[in-house]
């Protein structure tokens, strides 16, 4: 029973994690574009995440290797949490990248909650486990541009998304600072 506690507690962060970063998607670009920079810089600076999460990866691994899964995820998810806020405060194309660069150099929760899958997991249920897991994150990844999409029509759209994504990150922080306690001790 503890393990499928630890499970659902990951699945719902999973969920939550994708929600979160997808929920903006559908408006960076065009935000971008509205400060007037060409489709490639648009294109360069919505692509700066990415780049980022390429090369901050590895260490955030090592770190969490070093220092353990928990204090890494806590970190991380308040991180991309202040990321969102940044973005969207932001009224200048650097105060963007910002954002962005933050996201990218912290938002490694998938990673770190399929470490922790494999921490908590025996290997023989290893392939359901993950199987679940990247399900339960994918919905989060379906529905987060949707509702994105949809809130950007409210009056300052872009603050409202960008800070309800703020907000996932930390009911995700919470979940799993106050919820975890109990399960992992490292």
């Amino acid at each position: 029973m503890r393990t499928s506690r630890i499970q659902y507690l990951i699945y719902t962060l999973g969920f939550l994690d994708l929600l979160g970063v997808s929920l903006i998607l559908p408006l960076i670009l065009p935000r971008v574009k509205n400060l007037g920079v060409s489709h490639f810089a648009a294109g360069a600076i919505t692509s700066i995440y990415g780049a980022i999460q390429l090369f901050s990866s590895p260490a955030v691994g090592r770190w969490s290797d070093m220092w353990g899964r928990r204090p890494v995820i806590l970190v991380c998810l308040f991180a991309t949490a202040v990321s969102y806020v940044v973005l969207g405060a932001s009224q200048s194309l650097y105060i963007i990248i910002i954002g962005r660069v933050i996201a990218g150099i912290f938002k490694h929760s998938q990673t770190l909650c399929r470490a922790l899958l494999a921490d908590v997991t025996p290997s023989e249920d290893r392939s359901r486990v993950f199987g679940t897991f990247n399900a339960t994150s994918s919905m989060g990844f379906i529905v987060g541009p949707m509702l994105g999409g949809h809130l950007s029509e409210l009056k300052d759209g872009f603050f409202l998304v960008c800070n309800l994504g703020a907000a996932i990150f930390l009911v995700d922080f919470g979940k799993r600072h106050i919820l975890s306690v109990s399960f992992l001790s490292e």
